[in-house]
């Protein structure tokens, strides 16, 4: 997985839960999953509506 897509993973996710203080030590994982993980992710974000989505998902 391109290190570009990490930091547009992780860009978004800010944008969607920047008030989370829990989000920094979540996204510090991402590097660790599978591309096919990744890409998961990436459409899986699209419907998350709440951060606890997102804890529950990783």
């Amino acid at each position: 997985m391109t290190l570009e897509v990490l930091v547009l993973l992780a860009r978004q996710l800010r944008r969607k839960f920047s008030a989370q203080p829990e989000l920094e030590p979540l996204l510090q994982q991402l590097p660790e999953l599978p591309s096919v993980r990744l890409e998961d992710l990436a459409d899986a974000l699209i419907d998350f509506t709440a951060f606890a989505d997102l804890q529950a998902w990783l």
